[in-house]
Order: C-alpha cells, then structure tokens, then sequence
C-alpha cells in the first residue's frame, strides 16, 4: 500500500462456496478434537457476523451510503464464510449440517462489552477494520492447519478467506479516509479502546460479538502489535513507534 495507489472502494470480490468445492475430495478424519475445535470456533466467529449486523441495525449506527454498502457486502461475505465452514465440518468430521445450524442458532449474544464501539458509525468501522485485519492474519497463520490435509481445494479455501478479509480492511480504511477524515485523529483511541476491553486475555470471554475474538494459539501479542500499527500507519495519522500502543500523532496525505 503506497501513495501510488488510488484510494477507491473494492467491490466484493466474485465465488461460490459449492462451485469451489465442488470437485474436492476430502478425505473423513475420526475422533480429531483439534480440528473438531478449531473449524468449530471459527465457524461460530463468522456466523456470528449476522448478529452484529442486527444489532448495528438496531441501533441505527448507519450514518453514510458508503457505511450502509459496505455492510452488505461484509454480511454476504461473512455468510459465505460460514456456509464454507459448515461444509468443511460436514465434509472432513462426518457433522450433521442441520445439528451445526441449530446449535449455532442456540447460542447467545451480549454486546454489552462493546457499547463504547457501538456508538456511532465512525467507531465501530474503526473496530471492524481492524478486526477484519486481524482476521486476514490470523488466517494466514492457518497454512500449516490446511496443509496436513493434502488436498488443494482447501489450499485455494484459505486464499479466499485471506482475501475476503483483506478487502473487507482496506474498504475499511477508504471509508474512513473518505467519509470521516475529520475524525481520523481519534482512531488510536478507538484501537485503544477496543484492546483495552480485551487487556488480558485470560480475563476476556468472548460473548458473540464478532469483533474481539480474539483467542486461540494464531492471536498471539505480537500479531496484534503488528496489525495495531499496520492500522495506524494505513490510516496516515500516526507516526507508529515499536512500543505497542505507543504512538504519535501527526498529519499524513498517505492512501491506500
């Protein structure tokens, strides 16, 4: 990302879950709790996508045209994610598809950890940018998870994932730029906001949200150092410095 690029919306990108997977041959594994666990928690993180959505309706957080697209874009996308997961749960741990979509359908939300992010259109698409950054790499560090199955079509799964999430943070930050560059000095302190209702991680429990999940072995510190400052730093307003959540304001025409 560099100033030599134009700062525009990215339209959502063009795949089908059934189509991709239409020709895959995955083998069934038996009585595997890692990856019972691992497909499961995020399958759930995704679908939970569609209750933050209700509930930024609910709230009547939609200030922009740009907001309002970008939401049903996300949303899609986030479905699609979901039907993905479902599949590969189906597919290599022999799980009922019907039993997944009750039990998911079962669980419950509390937003109440997350008031202060929803609040308004500029902080919560401040949250969910970076969020969707997050996500982008912590599936990047799923390669070696994917790989041990030996078939291709997962390979070309995760890309689609890592992608989707990529464009999701970078219309994210066109957004912003584009509709609340007024407000662009406050985004560290909304990203500090954020972390800080997390700050321990063995104290945080994840309530549904979507955003401020947070947990398992890819969501080290290091990562959300990184994509902390990946944040700031794209976003223009800020010097970065290598202290997490340590940095300094300053004026920047930096875009995309």
């Amino acid at each position: 990302m560099t100033n030599s690029v134009k700062l525009r919306y990215l339209p959502r990108r063009s795949w089908d879950v059934c189509d991709f997977f239409s020709t895959a041959r995955i083998e069934r594994i038996n009585d595997s709790n890692s990856v019972k666990n691992k497909l499961w928690k995020d399958l759930y993180t995704e679908y939970d996508a569609r209750h933050l959505y209700r509930a930024i309706h609910n709230r009547c957080l939609i200030r922009t045209s740009e907001f309002k697209r970008y939401l049903k874009d996300w949303v899609n996308d986030e479905a699609r994610h979901t039907e993905g997961f479902i599949f590969l749960m189906v597919s290599i741990l022999g799980e009922n598809k019907q039993n997944l979509e009750d039990k998911l359908e079962q669980r419950k939300h509390d937003f109440s950890q997350i008031d202060s992010i929803l609040c308004n259109e500029f902080r919560l698409l401040t949250a969910i940018g970076f969020d969707e950054l997050v996500t982008c790499r912590a599936y990047a560090e799923d390669r070696g998870f994917y790989h041990q199955f030996d078939v291709q079509e997962l390979n070309g799964w995760l890309r689609h994932l890592i992608a989707d999430e990529a464009v999701h943070f970078q219309n994210a930050v066109y957004i912003l730029k584009r509709c609340h560059s007024h407000r662009l000095n406050e985004v560290k302190s909304v990203l500090d906001d954020l972390l800080g209702v997390r700050n321990i991680k063995s104290e945080y429990q994840y309530t549904g949200t979507f955003i401020m999940d947070y947990f398992g072995d890819e969501y080290t510190s290091e990562l959300l150092e990184k994509c902390y400052n990946t944040f700031l730093r794209v976003v223009g307003c800020y010097e970065v410095n290598s202290q997490f959540g340590n940095s300094e304001p300053r004026k920047s025409n930096r875009v995309l």
